[in-house]
């Protein structure tokens, strides 16, 4: 989550020209913190003893990945819609995840479906993909690959406050203050300065 909207921003800059201003950067660094805080659950001492692992590096690819994304989907055509531009990105990744699936099957033990299985694959292929992404694209074409992309960091917040209704977690103190950070963050990085006009 935390890689994902730096590079995208870096991306941006280098691929798009979009400007990185200095409230940009700060807006970033300052929701930097607030993830951190949240992974960290406040004790600075879980970041010290963190290290890579496997899925640290995939995690990484894709961030990448959705970086590269966010570039490309600022370069689509105007003349193609967003349901089109949508419709042939979830084609080319069936095809490319087809093979997989058959690998899968071939190894893995078959799934048993059920309401619950089936309202959760349900709300992945109609919430997380057909909505989500619409209003992601559009996102992109009004604000810009950058500024989109620093959203990501709300995703945390949006984890959090979920689990304490679905899963029943408590919402601490360490939530709210890394919520506030990543929302102060937010607001920064999003700041225009306006531009004076002179009377002559």
């Amino acid at each position: 989550t935390t890689g994902a909207p730096i590079i995208a921003i870096i991306l941006a800059a280098i691929f798009l020209k979009e400007i990185l201003t200095l409230f940009r950067i700060i807006g970033m660094l300052i929701c930097i913190v607030g993830i951190l805080v949240l992974l960290s659950q406040g004790s600075w001492q879980r970041l010290s003893n963190f290290h890579f692992e496997k899925g640290d590096v995939l995690m990484f690819i894709s961030a990448f990945s959705f970086a590269v994304y966010n570039i490309l989907v600022r370069k689509k055509p105007s003349t193609i819609s967003s349901l089109s531009f949508l419709l042939s990105t979830f084609i080319i990744g069936t095809l490319v995840l087809v093979p997989c699936y058959i690998y899968e099957l071939s190894v893995s033990t078959p799934v048993h479906w059920n309401s619950n299985l089936v309202f959760t694959f349900a709300y992945l292929a109609i919430g997380n993909s057909v909505i989500s992404f619409l209003c992601w694209n559009t996102a992109i074409k009004y604000l810009g690959a950058a500024r989109t992309a620093l959203f990501t960091n709300l995703i945390p917040i949006f984890s959090a406050i979920e689990a304490v209704f679905f899963i029943n977690e408590k919402f601490t103190t360490v939530h709210l203050t890394s919520s506030l950070l990543i929302i102060g963050g937010l607001v920064v990085a999003n700041f225009v300065k306006k531009k004076t006009t002179q009377i002559s």
